[in-house]
Formats: structure tokens, C-alpha cells, sequence
């Protein structure tokens, strides 16, 4: 096991562990529906260093303690593993395995945001439209998770 602070490195549960549901104590609750939340008003900010100073502070509080690297050596399809951990490395992509699902799923959208915003604010001809479509994109996943932790977001796309 090992402490980790989400650096360059995407972490994304292995496939086989992505929870359909899964029920929260109150606590977590109430704590990731506050994250989910802000992070929705978020993805309607125009100003994008604001943005990134609201994600910075959501990420710091989505600490995951409990990981272990996943080694896939299976992938039920016609990929070898190699092939998914080419893909993998050059992506910069790490499967793990986890209790803590719900924060691992919302540290990953919220980093892929946060990484996006990022690349988006470098390029002055990014055409608006897919930046709100992408956003858009966002928040379907945000209100997805929210569906899994049963988490009742109210739908404001």
C-alpha cells in the first residue's frame, strides 16, 4: 500500500472493481456530495484561474490513503496486456485497486478536468463550443457517480 497525492499520474480503478452501486456512511456522504457540488459550480466558471484555485483546494481534500497497483494480466478482450499497459504508460494511466472507489472515481474527473483546463487555457483559438460540450461531458459523469453513491445532485446540465 502506498500514500499517494495524485501527481501527473492518472489513477483509475481496474474495470472489474467500477461499482454499479455502492451504499456511503453518512459522512462520506454528505462530504462527497459537498465536493460534487462545488465541483459543479466549477464547470461553470468562465475564468479559468479561478477555476484551477477551486479545483486545487477540492483535490487537496480527496486524499486517498488505501491504494494498491493493480497489475492487469487479463483483459477479457482481444487486447493483450501488454497492449493495455502500453496504452497505459503512454497516457499515464495507473489501474489500482482500492476501498475508497468513490474518492479514486472523483479525484480522476476532477484531475482529467483540472488537466484539461489546463491544456485549454495554452491554445487562443480553442472553439467555445467544445469546450462547453466537454464540460457538459463532465458533469454527465459528475451526476453518474452521484447516481452510484446514491448522492441526490439535482440535474442542472
Amino acid at each position: 500500500m502506498t500514500k499517494n497525492h495524485f501527481p501527473n499520474q492518472l489513477y483509475l480503478l481496474v474495470p472489474w472493481d467500477l461499482p454499479i452501486e455502492q451504499e456511503l456512511n453518512e459522512v462520506d456522504k454528505n462530504k462527497l456530495y459537498k465536493i460534487l457540488s462545488q465541483f459543479l459550480l466549477v464547470l461553470k466558471e468562465p475564468v479559468v484561474p479561478e477555476a484551477l484555485i477551486t479545483i486545487n483546494q477540492i483535490l487537496a481534500n480527496l486524499e486517498m490513503v488505501d491504494i494498491i497497483t493493480a497489475k492487469i494480466s487479463s483483459t477479457e478482450t482481444s487486447l493483450k496486456a501488454g497492449e493495455v499497459e502500453d496504452f497505459d504508460n503512454y497516457f499515464g494511466v495507473t489501474h489500482i485497486k482500492t476501498q475508497e472507489t468513490a474518492i479514486c472515481l472523483i479525484k480522476s474527473v476532477i484531475l482529467a478536468y483540472k488537466n484539461f483546463l489546463e491544456i485549454s487555457q495554452n491554445f487562443h483559438d480553442v472553439d467555445l463550443i467544445q469546450v462547453e460540450l466537454q464540460k457538459r461531458g463532465f458533469a454527465t459523469y459528475i451526476y453518474l457517480i452521484a447516481r452510484v453513491f446514491s448522492l441526490n445532485l439535482e440535474q442542472n446540465i
